[in-house]
């Protein structure tokens, strides 16, 4: 039997500026659009166990939109977003 123990140290690089309200945020998942800049985050946001949301961010103008509460079916327990184009 073999045991081998790999380091990984990496330096932390902040690829764009968000909303500061978005520091506050339960993140679950993120789809990103590199062709027109935008990006699209699903959130909880008290804690864990909060409604899900959508937050839609353009990186470019810093712009951000949080979708409608409605958006996301209340009892959702996990929301993924992918970007199919």
């Amino acid at each position: 039997v073999t045991t081998r123990q790999i380091l990984v140290d990496c330096t932390l690089t902040e690829l764009g500026e968000l909303p500061a309200e978005v520091n506050h945020l339960y993140f679950q998942s993120a789809a990103i659009d590199h062709q027109t800049n935008y990006a699209w985050f699903t959130y909880k946001e008290a804690s864990a166990t909060g409604r899900p949301r959508i937050l839609e961010y353009h990186q470019t103008s810093r712009d951000y939109v949080v979708w409608p509460q409605e958006s996301l079916p209340e009892n959702a327990v996990f929301s993924s977003l992918i970007q199919t184009a």
